[in-house]
């Protein structure tokens, strides 16, 4: 059955480990094994790589072998009601690229990942209802989440990054043990509602409250800062975003290896501080979101094991101005900003290890560059919301996600559907070209891929 697309088995009575043999359906696109009696996965699962969704509901499950999930484009896993423990991605695994669902409520997992952070760019929904988590890693570079529900669980502390996701709709924290709020919740205009009903909260009238009554109590409590106007004089600030600023010497390194100096009104870094600090802690992931930096402080490579930057929403037109090294490096955000190029960080910053690079929101123009002759390792390049007029095929070649949405981007080269097999997620609404039409594009990646191979005369020439 070469040409199968849709297989439902659901409500049978299969049991145990699923054939190897389903390795042959090389079309298969939505897989349904729900109630069943099944508890263990083939290897072969990952010759599907066009498999889509795969719905394991109400099986045996004890654990997922998330290394072969992971190895395709799997975008929506549904696997609640299993008897899913400990860690669900296991093996180290620290990735999950093209995941967009993922349902593992009521089980009994304790834990997202093994690793102090996930990287799920294209995340919108997360349920993980009702099992025995008791934290959740990074999540700010979930950036695409709109729903999340972690119900009925043993979480104390909001994740970090959680007050950076500005796609977030729905939060349901229902039945945890959280005690306060974070006061920067007021600020996150896009939550419409956030539920934490039944949590030991120090103020008690949050559990009834709706999400707006919560972020205008919380907006009261925000501080107000002084900020200097002219010499000798300060006024008091009414911008929002720069409330509720910690003292200049509270730097506090989290168990996650986060270092947050997040919305402190920073315009430079103090090197001498910090190169104490990093002798006394080892500096994982940095956070100078929000601030009024103009660009990306060189000495910043005394930072040996950096491998998150964050730099969004600053006052930066040129990304840096001499060389920086910052070897472990994979993710750097520097969307909100004003960059217009991307040629200083190619020319400046040594960071081979880089995989994901968000420049959203710019004003970057021209023609995309060949991020990876320099960045090697890069696999997700986010560049939505800028001015870029041209794409061409090699710029993108090697990258599995790419979002060029809301460019000016006048025409798309035939030759980037040879990239098939390797971008898996890429994004162009919004710019100025007029085929492939709409109707093609809200069909997925794949759709317009196929659509720009058929426009090559051999499209069955090699790639490059």
């Amino acid at each position: 059955m070469g040409s199968l697309r849709d297989l439902k088995l659901a409500e049978n009575a299969l049991e145990g480990v699923l054939p190897g043999c389903i390795g042959s359906l090389g079309q298969l696109e939505i897989l349904e094994l729900q109630g069943n009696k099944l508890s263990s996965l083939p290897d072969q699962l990952q010759e599907l790589i066009h498999l889509r969704t795969l719905n394991i509901t109400g099986n045996h499950f004890r654990t997922l072998p998330m290394t072969v999930l992971t190895a395709i484009p799997l975008i929506e896993l549904l696997a609640s009601k299993n008897a899913l423990n400990g860690s669900l991605f296991q093996d180290s695994v620290d990735q999950a690229l093209h995941l967009q669902i993922l349902d593992v409520s009521s089980n009994a997992l304790t834990s997202i990942c093994e690793a102090d952070t996930m990287l799920m760019p294209a995340l919108k929904t997360l349920n993980i209802s009702n099992n025995r988590f008791a934290s959740l890693p990074d999540i700010s570079s979930w950036s695409e989440l709109i729903t999340l529900l972690v119900g009925e669980n043993k979480i104390s502390t909001l994740p970090d990054g959680f007050t950076m996701l500005q796609n977030l709709r729905s939060a349901d924290f229902t039945g945890n043990d959280l005690t306060k709020l974070d006061e920067r919740i007021a600020l996150m205009e896009g939550l419409e509602i956030f539920t934490v009903a039944a949590n030991p909260l120090r103020d008690r009238k949050f559990l009834t409250m709706n999400a707006e009554d919560i972020k205008r109590d919380l907006y009261s409590r925000l501080k107000p800062v002084v900020v200097k106007d002219t010499p000798g004089e300060t006024v008091e600030a009414e911008d929002q975003e720069l409330c509720d600023l910690p003292a200049p010497d509270d730097w506090v390194l989290k168990a996650s290896g986060t270092l947050d100096l997040s919305s402190r009104d920073l315009s430079e870094l103090d090197g001498d501080k910090l190169t104490t600090f990093t002798k006394m802690h080892e500096v994982r992931q940095l956070y100078l979101y929000q601030n009024s930096f103009d660009t990306m402080p060189a000495f910043l490579s005394i930072v040996s094991h950096l491998t998150v930057l964050d730099l969004s929403k600053n006052n930066i037109v040129k990304a840096i101005t001499e060389p920086l090294r910052l070897p472990h490096l994979r993710e750097l955000r520097l969307a909100n900003n004003k960059l217009q190029s991307m040629d200083p960080l190619m020319a400046c910053l040594i960071a081979p290890c880089l995989q994901h690079l968000d420049v959203t929101n710019n004003r970057i123009f021209g023609s995309l560059p060949v991020l990876r002759e320099v960045f090697p390792d890069l696999l997700l390049l986010m560049a939505s919301d800028n001015v870029i007029t041209d794409i061409p095929a090699e710029a993108l070649r090697g990258l599995k996600v790419a979002n060029l949405s809301n460019n000016e981007i006048a025409r798309l080269p035939p030759e980037i559907g040879l990239l098939a097999g390797t971008l898996t997620s890429f994004e162009v609404e919004g710019n100025t070209f007029r085929v492939p039409s709409y109707a093609i594009l809200k069909k997925g990646t794949e759709a317009v891929l196929t659509w720009l191979r058929d426009k090559i005369p051999n499209p069955d020439q090699e790639a490059f």
